[in-house]
């Protein structure tokens, strides 16, 4: 590829990323990983009124099957994480809290879309190295909800991931089973 040049957005590159991550701490425990990039996790929309039709299907990011349990993993190219650590909610901007909100939305209706005994959504966002070891030695490289109705209970994640210098702590979840905080 010698001369050729090109580019890449970096929510692309990031996407890309976290995917490798995945795919790495996933065949740690023989998940098998589907991905939207590659059309696999595809959910079309079907519209009674098709004039009305705003949105013609929802695509997750990344999913991972293993057993009984699915996990949703939605990589966003935002400083959410570091900000909400630096500045809290009340300091937040109006545009950055209506962000915030939609991508917890889009993560939890992808993962309304799975039927599974355990499912896990997580939002995934890069960190500096530095800024993600300060928070992962203060316990919040990553914060965990539970949503309860009936029987039906979902893993809320947000997490930090140090981009471009791996990962240490990305495959705990993976490996060790976990469903709950730290």
């Amino acid at each position: 590829m010698d001369g050729l040049s090109w580019t890449l957005p970096l929510h692309e590159l990031w996407e890309h990323y976290v995917e490798a991550l995945v795919r790495r701490e996933a065949a740690l425990v023989g998940g098998a990983v589907r991905v939207g990039r590659k059309r696999e996790t595809v959910f079309p929309i079907e519209w009674s009124d098709p004039s009305h039709r705003s949105l013609g299907h929802l695509v997750p990011d990344i999913v991972v099957f293993t057993g009984s349990r699915v996990h949703v993993v939605d990589a966003k190219y935002k400083a959410h994480l570091a900000e909400l650590d630096e500045q809290g909610w009340q300091r937040f901007t109006d545009d950055s809290r209506e962000a915030h909100r939609a991508d917890i939305h889009q993560v939890l209706a992808y993962a309304a879309l799975y039927a599974a005994d355990e499912v896990n959504a997580t939002l995934v966002y890069p960190l500096r190295h530095g800024t993600f070891e300060a928070l992962a030695r203060r316990g919040r490289d990553r914060s965990v909800a539970h949503l309860l109705h009936g029987a039906r209970r979902v893993r809320l994640e947000l997490r930090g991931v140090a981009f471009g210098s791996g990962a240490r702590d990305w495959g705990a979840s993976y490996q060790e089973g976990r469903t709950s905080p730290r």
